[in-house]
């Protein structure tokens, strides 16, 4: 009599809903290697689990009645252990304690058996090999802990290496052999195969796994999924420590040799489904992301009124289909930055003076040098679109307050504890300063830099590193300073300073900037630049309108990617109680 797998009985949760639980998808915070961009496919991943998860419990493939039980290999490997002792092939062990009821993590098929993972292997440790005798090659590969990838095994991008003379000296125990099984023993417990067909030598913290009859897939299946878990407690610390008793002493679920076989078969068949379906997903996203980002070009790209009318029509008969992503509305926010400074997202009204008066208002109780006006605009390659009638191109230092010259902070600042709050990119963030992290400097030295003494309202810009933040000083700010890393923009009051920062943080004006960096070591943007960025101001009673609609529409931008956020992790929530359900009945 044949045993039914999980797989094989009837309607359930995992498979009635496997299209929305696994298209669940999560932010990363950090792209590294194997990563499908800056998202993580999360529902794919709950899949794997719960697919090795099964596995391990007896519930992925049939039993057969006819395959001998595991307590019989038990019996075989016993006997091979013996004659390995006896050949001094591998070092007598004590023996290692009975399994307890209370350890048992789940129940057993009848022909499965619990045993402790020394039982079935032998394990050993690596070589401790100097710094001194390893080299960037040519030689003998050395595998280090950052050596094995989760998922990929042994990898050699950033491998090192002995001579081929150090490497006979070597003990041959130390060899990792093609299909040998490793796992690192500080840090994170990463388990991986020898999937090429090179020998190398095993470094300290990483050991090898050697099995007795058993097939190490399977027992990799089990070292990545409850075992893997086990270890990682049993460590403890910050940075966990795996001792070759707690690899040895784990506990793992054994069925007979047979199903092993199709286990690792069945494994291996599911996961590279799940790959194809992850492969998939990474290309409807891709595309999507590629559909919006043309969509909303169409929009700063058209030259007329008419032409503009149809891109957006395009784009609001399929605004739910297009904008269902967090990416997606961050790109949806800086198309409405590019559209507010080119004059296109609020209409124009005749009775609005141009901006030409403004040009003059500022030119009259000014004491600095030439103005250039619409007649010979400051206009860059880099800005390549007309204005409206009644705008003009102008220069930072043009709209800045009379005799508050743009310019950067304190050079070498002194820290103290009680001295001037002065601000670093560091504490920039998008809109906003950490006015409560910001380090202080000594008055005396804050002095020799008074030019930049702030004032409520000014707009600072990142002018080093991450250069082209920006953000207004708050009212508590009021008197400290920058560092030489940022510049101080004080905005004439004759100019509306929000509609000022929606010019620098459009994507037209970042380009500019970009354009503009100068530096090797620390890109940046040089003060004199900045001072000539030529920036599009519309008559006064526009700039209001522009801030207004912005603000309108950033809010039904956050309002919105706040809903995505809340539905992306309803969708993980929902991954994760369906694979905590599926295993448990």
């Amino acid at each position: 009599m044949n045993t039914p797998c999980y797989s094989c009985v009837g309607r359930n949760p995992v498979t009635d809903n496997i299209d929305v639980w696994t298209s669940a998808y999560i932010n990363k915070s950090t792209v590294g290697r194997g990563s499908n961009g800056k998202q993580e496919a999360y529902g794919i991943k709950k899949l794997r689990e719960l697919i090795l998860d099964l596995a391990v419990r007896g519930m992925l493939v049939s039993q057969d009645s006819n395959d001998e039980p595991a307590s019989e290999l038990l019996k075989k490997i016993a006997a091979e252990k013996e004659k390995f002792y006896k050949e001094k092939k591998i070092k007598n062990k004590k023996a290692l304690s009975q399994i307890d009821d209370d350890e048992k993590m789940f129940e057993l098929p009848i022909s499965w058996e619990w045993v402790r993972l020394g039982d079935i292997q032998y394990f050993t440790n690596g070589f401790a090999f100097k710094s001194a005798d390893l080299h960037d090659g040519p030689g003998v590969g050395v595998v280090k802990i950052g050596d094995v990838y989760r998922g990929e095994g042994i990898a050699e991008h950033k491998m090192q290496y002995v001579s081929n003379s150090h490497a006979k000296s070597i003990d041959s125990k130390y060899e990792i052999l093609p299909g040998d099984l490793v796992i690192t023993m500080t840090g994170d417990v990463k388990v991986g195969f020898n999937n090429t067909d090179k020998l190398f030598l095993l470094n300290q913290r990483v050991g090898k796994i050697k099995c007795f009859m058993v097939n190490p897939r399977y027992i990799y299946n089990q070292l990545v999924t409850v075992a893997e878990q086990k270890i990682e407690e049993a460590s403890g610390g910050v940075i966990p420590n795996v001792s070759t008793s707690e690899i040895n002493t784990t506990i793992i679920s054994l069925p007979p040799e047979k199903e092993q076989d199709r286990i690792v078969a069945k494994v291996d068949e599911l996961m590279a489904l799940c790959d194809q379906l992850e492969q998939q997903q990474t290309d409807s996203i891709a595309a999507h992301q590629t559909l919006v980002e043309t969509l909303l070009g169409t929009l700063t790209n058209v030259a007329s009124p008419e032409e503009f009318q149809q891109a957006w029509n395009r784009i609001a008969n399929h605004f739910d289909t297009l904008f269902t992503t967090e990416h997606s509305i961050d790109q949806l926010k800086q198309t409405i930055l590019q559209l507010a400074v080119m004059g296109r997202l609020v209409s124009r009204n005749p009775r609005d003076d141009s901006a030409i008066k403004l040009v003059a208002q500022l030119k009259k109780e000014t004491t600095r040098g030439t103005w250039i006006t619409q007649n010979h605009p400051v206009i860059d390659d880099q800005i390549p679109f007309k204005l409206p009638s009644n705008w003009v191109w102008m220069t930072t230092q043009q709209i800045s307050r009379d005799g508050h010259p743009i310019t950067y902070g304190i050079l070498k600042p002194i820290w103290e504890k009680n001295g001037i709050p002065t601000v670093r990119v560091t504490e920039m963030k998008t809109g906003e300063i950490l006015v409560e992290s910001l380090p202080k400097c000594q008055p005396a030295r804050a002095e020799k830099f008074s030019k930049t003494t702030l004032d409520e309202g000014d707009l600072l810009i990142s002018k080093d590193g991450t250069i082209g933040k920006t953000a207004f000083v708050p009212p508590e700010l009021k008197g400290g300073n920058i560092t030489q890393h940022v510049l101080r923009f004080p905005i004439s009051k004759r100019i509306n300073r929000y509609y000022i920062k929606i010019c620098i943080d459009a994507p037209c004006i970042q380009q500019w900037i970009r354009g503009e960096t100068k530096g090797v070591a620390l890109k940046g943007i040089n003060v004199s630049d900045f001072r000539r960025l030529p920036l599009p101001i519309p008559p006064l009673e526009e700039q209001h309108r522009i801030v207004t609609k912005v603000d309108e529409l950033m809010t039904l931008c956050d309002t919105l990617k706040a809903r995505i956020k809340d539905a992306q992790t309803s969708q993980t929530q929902l991954a994760d109680t369906i694979v905590e359900q599926a295993v448990v009945q």
